[in-house]
């Protein structure tokens, strides 16, 4: 066992205190390992150098596991250089909010294998969004579709939808109980339809001292304004 048990005593009664020096030298710790799991026939030479080399694999481990998350970091990190593949993509999407994929390989000329990776990590790193199931298309960060046959759009062809974006366009930061009082659409209903379009991104959702708060996205209410010729009073 290593380390050395000392008692410290006042002499007159039992002892109070028991100290123990421990000594950390691989062969104490040898010495230990063996006590512990009751090994008496292996050579103290042959324990040291399993422990060794355990030592010599655990560090190695520990290299190899953190240079793998460094490289995991770098690759996430996208580079700013104006001629990777992912900024030229962007740079298209900014030209061409909309696209679709087949048109950013026949644009860039890359690979469809290479354009799809990119784009995943373009959308990764919330530089673009995608829309539509069977139509995919791509947009970047910060601009909404603008097709009136899009999915958000289409969500506003239903009168109660229409109703309650409407609303909340006049009356930013308006509660779900203030909604349903304004369009007299029942609360279960009412959610529904919110639902579907905080899904589309047509509105966002904040919840302020335990009441949920509803707004139009900035990014959507410049398009709805221009496409539908509506002319909205916004409150405020």
């Amino acid at each position: 066992m290593p380390g050395n048990t000392h008692i410290i005593s006042d002499e007159t009664d039992d002892p109070i205190i028991e100290v123990t020096e421990f000594d950390f030298s691989i062969p104490s710790f040898v010495s230990l390992f063996l006590h512990i799991f009751n090994i008496h026939d292996v050579p103290v030479w042959a324990a040291e150098l399993i422990v060794i080399i355990i030592g010599i694999i655990t560090t190695i481990i520990g290299i190899i596991t953190s240079g793998y998350i460094i490289i995991l970091y770098t690759r996430r990190k996208l580079s700013d250089n104006p001629d990777a593949r992912h900024m030229l993509i962007l740079a298209y999407l900014e030209e061409h909010p909309g696209a679709q994929q087949i048109d950013i390989i026949k644009a860039t000329g890359f690979s469809r294998g290479s354009v799809s990776h990119n784009l995943r990590r373009l959308i990764r790193e919330l530089k673009i969004y995608k829309t539509g199931d069977k139509l995919v298309r791509y947009y970047p960060a910060g601009t909404f579709p603008t097709e009136k046959d899009s999915k958000a759009w289409k969500l506003l062809v239903n009168e109660n939808r229409k109703c309650i974006f409407q609303t909340i366009l006049k009356n930013p930061g308006i509660s779900q109980k203030q909604i349903s009082d304004e369009t007299q659409i029942p609360i279960t209903t009412l959610r529904w339809h919110l639902d579907k379009l905080e899904k589309e991104n047509l509105i966002r959702v904040e919840v302020c001292q335990h009441i949920t708060r509803y707004s139009v996205n900035p990014y959507f209410f410049g398009q709805y304004m221009s496409l539908s010729g509506s002319e909205v009073i916004v409150d405020g």
